[in-house]
């Protein structure tokens, strides 16, 4: 986790410094510390799959509703990360416009886990 912190402290101090002499390399800073910073989170990630998957192993849930978990999960950092980086290179508005798309796909992709549930409550009450 150090690691990690050291890495955006170091990618923000030369982000601030590019700011003033070079504004055009200071968003190349940006995105350039924002995939470090997540690449070195990655191991935590691969951990949490694992766990995850143990877990859906244990529970008999469908391998596919986790995958899609999954997805929705990833589509929502995805998102959030480039709507960061758009916000720092100063229009907001289209990160805002990104963010409701991002909600439009998240809810598209989740309709499946409804529809099991759904079937769930079905099988439950009948």
């Amino acid at each position: 986790m150090l690691q990690i912190v050291g890495l955006a402290l170091v990618g923000g101090l030369i982000t601030i410094y590019l700011r003033s002499v070079n504004p055009e390399l200071a968003v190349l800073s940006v995105v350039c510390s924002g995939i470090l910073v997540i690449a070195a989170a990655f191991g935590y990630l691969s951990q949490s799959f694992a766990l995850f998957g143990k877990i859906a192993e244990i529970s008999k849930i469908d391998d596919g509703l986790l995958k899609l978990v999954f997805k929705i999960v990833g589509i929502g950092y995805v998102v959030e990360f480039a709507a960061g980086i758009l916000e720092d290179c100063g229009v907001k508005s289209v990160a805002d416009k990104l963010i409701f798309a991002g909600k439009f796909v998240i809810l598209s992709v989740s309709l499946p886990i409804f529809y099991a549930l759904i079937n769930i409550l079905v099988g439950l009450v009948s």
